[in-house]
This record gives C-alpha cells, sequence and structure tokens, in this order.
C-alpha cells in the first residue's frame, strides 16, 4: 500500500509542478507583452507629437491632415518595400514653396 500511496504522491507533485511552470510561463508572457506594448505606443506617440509642433510651426498647413497622408504611405508597411508613389499624396498635401533668389540647404 505504501508504494500505491508514494506514485500518487509523486503524480500530485509532478503535476503541481507542470501547474506552476505552465502558470510562471503565461505571467511572463504577459508581463513582456505589456513592457513592449508600452514601450512601442510611446515611441509612436512622441513621433506623432514632435512632427505636430514642428509642423504647428509654420503657418498655412492643415498638420493633421499631412499626418494622415503618412501615416498612409507609411504605417502597415515593410519599411524596406515602399514607393516612392505612395508618398505622392503626402507631397500633395504639403507643398513646398521655395523662395526666390535662395538657395535650399539641407540640414542634418
Amino acid at each position: 500500500m505504501e508504494s500505491g500511496e508514494g506514485r500518487r504522491q509523486e503524480k500530485r507533485r509532478k503535476r503541481r509542478c507542470l501547474i506552476l511552470a505552465v502558470i510562471a510561463v503565461i505571467l511572463l508572457v504577459v508581463i513582456l507583452a505589456i513592457v513592449l506594448g508600452v514601450t512601442l505606443s510611446k515611441r509612436r506617440d512622441d513621433f506623432n507629437t514632435k512632427f505636430m509642433e514642428r509642423c504647428q510651426k509654420f503657418k498655412g498647413y492643415n498638420c493633421q491632415k499631412i499626418w494622415d497622408a503618412f501615416q498612409q504611405a507609411y504605417v502597415n508597411r515593410d519599411r524596406c518595400d515602399v514607393s516612392t508613389e505612395a508618398y505622392d499624396p503626402l507631397i500633395a498635401t504639403a507643398p513646398f514653396e521655395s523662395l526666390c533668389n535662395r538657395v535650399k540647404l539641407i540640414r542634418s
């Protein structure tokens, strides 16, 4: 009888260990998903905020419309596979008029 009782206890112990391991893995996955979600959404919000702040400095532009055109061209696409034609609506939304007798310099 003792060997039967010992087997039951061993099965219970293995079952408890399995349940605890599964709970630990699920908890780890949930924590990782939350951390990644918060980190990635913050970066997106920071970029949007910075874009809007800089856009507001230019008079005569509808910054929300420009942002929406940018999102349409770029968001949810492979960054290495975005065609130049995808940006045509963005460029049409925010035309840049150069001043006469001025040289355009690119600052980096």
